[in-house]
């Protein structure tokens, strides 16, 4: 699973040949605008995890 926080980030996604991507804003930027990461990421996350490793993961409560 690849998490590609930010437009930096982003610009690499052509070289990932293989597994699930996931992109957000930087954390940065929820920071600059005095906000809370989308739970909906958080969300497709677990689900992708879930799916692709059987495995569970629990998040701070704000984040269920």
């Amino acid at each position: 699973i690849w998490v590609l926080w930010g437009t930096s980030a982003k610009s690499f996604k052509n070289y990932i040949t293989s597994g699930n991507i996931i992109e957000e804003y930087h954390p940065a930027y929820y920071a600059r605008n005095n906000s809370k990461i989308n739970r909906t990421f958080f969300r497709k996350l677990k689900k992708t995890i879930k799916y692709q490793f059987d495995d569970d993961v629990e998040w701070f409560h704000e984040y269920r």
